[in-house]
């Protein structure tokens, strides 16, 4: 959640088409921002899965209806009233179909609902796949998915496609356990010739720009996968609990707060003429402590739990 929080502090020196205003472009910022884009987003679809695959498994998750229920008020309950909040702030950028496509950054709970309303489907379907080796080479051929909807916006129906198979990594580990996933032939085979397959199929840009980034995101997430598990120093384990409990607050607030910011045209002016990187560090820090701050105001009433996904005081 910070390195999200830090990836749309540099966007503003990084993406010529975001949509908020250009900064002065940053060539070190850009690969800086590209790399984070391949790391954070991926993990985080990853950890979603995991954490489904494993509840599943465990016996939750046996009322779809409830279930179903459940992400509606997490994910989509928030999507439209921080998104409406969006939308009187900028309507000059965005407008009611925008809810349609992913409104604002809140695109990527659009796009982890639809992989939601997907998982029961396709944990049906898994439980049919008995043999491990087709388990995963059917897992790698949802990489070809994203080459049939990379066109297609609505309903975030591109990412999506481009985020399942991070998803169902989750499920592969489980399953297989990683230590023996990672030494099976049939995993790097799978992976490898399902690379070679899109190169040669797929338009010689779209692989360049999507394609290679996915493959190098799923390399990065195997990489983070084995990074062995630390205990959390007891001095710290409060003030890291905190966090991951208003991290879904800070997720909805931060770039508000960093779009407000940056759209000031008097603020905007000292942001062009100042060092980019300082610039950057004080977004940061500026974002993430206030937006911090505000959830942990949220999340005290149980009205304002509701509308940002938090679960509710009982």
């Amino acid at each position: 959640m910070a390195m999200v929080v830090l990836y749309h502090c540099t966007c503003y020196f990084a993406h010529p088409w975001w949509p908020f205003g250009e900064g002065p472009y940053n060539p070190i910022l850009k690969i800086i921002t590209t790399f984070m884009g391949g790391i954070h987003l991926p993990v985080f679809v990853f950890i979603s899965g995991y954490l489904y695959w494993m509840l599943e498994r465990e016996g939750h998750y046996k009322n779809i209806i409830k279930f179903y229920k459940n992400k509606v008020l997490r994910l989509m309950v928030p999507y439209f009233f921080v998104g409406a909040v969006v939308l009187l702030i900028f309507d000059k950028i965005y407008s009611i179909k925008s809810f349609l496509y992913g409104i604002c950054h809140l695109w990527f709970l659009l796009m982890l609902w639809i992989i939601f309303l997907l998982a029961p489907f396709f944990s049906f379907l898994f439980k049919h796949i008995k043999n491990d080796k087709f388990l995963i080479m059917f897992v790698m051929l949802c990489f070809f998915l994203y080459p049939v909807f990379s066109k297609i916006g609505l309903l975030e129906l591109k990412n999506v496609f481009y985020f399942f198979p991070f998803f169902l990594l989750g499920y592969l580990i489980q399953r297989i356990k990683k230590e023996n996933l990672y030494r099976n032939r049939v995993f790097w085979f799978s992976f490898v010739g399902s690379f070679v397959i899109l190169f040669i199929l797929c338009p010689t840009s779209l692989f360049i720009e999507k394609v290679i980034r996915e493959y190098a995101s799923f390399i990065v997430l195997i990489i983070v996968s084995i990074i062995p598990n630390f205990g959390i120093p007891p001095k710290i384990k409060g003030f890291i609990m905190n966090f991951s409990k208003n991290s879904m607050g800070i997720y909805l607030i931060h770039q508000i707060i960093i779009c407000c910011v940056i759209t000031d045209p008097s603020i905007k002016m000292r942001l062009d003429s100042s060092n980019s990187y300082l610039v950057v560090l004080v977004l940061f820090v500026g974002s993430l402590v206030s937006s911090w701050m505000l959830a942990s105001l949220l999340n005290r009433f149980n009205i304002t739990r509701f509308v940002i996904g938090s679960k509710m005081n009982v």
